[in-house]
């Protein structure tokens, strides 16, 4: 058995410029992960809830690093920043 632990209608599970699609979620336990991200939604300020986060992660698991923590904008702006960059990368110059 497997317990599934969320459920999203629409959602871009691998990158930002996929179709949404609907995704089931499964508990840490039961999948190899080599890399967790951990996403949260709030109606506060986002600074007062990423320390809370953060101290509550740490008392859970001390030795756990969690070393990039950013807002869903900052996470948007960073990828569309990207995926323009990679757009305008130079040609490798031509041998004559």
């Amino acid at each position: 058995w497997i317990e599934i632990v969320g459920i999203a209608r629409d959602s871009k599970y691998a990158s930002l410029s996929e179709a949404a699609s609907p995704v089931i979620y499964l508990s840490l336990a039961q999948t190899h992960e080599t890399g967790v991200t951990l996403y949260v939604r709030s109606a506060g300020a986002a600074g007062p809830l990423i320390a809370s986060i953060r101290r509550e992660i740490q008392a859970l698991e001390p030795h756990l690093p969690v070393p990039d923590t950013r807002t869903m904008a900052q996470t948007i702006v960073r990828y569309q920043l990207v995926h323009a960059m990679s757009q305008r990368a130079p040609s490798p110059p031509r041998q004559c």
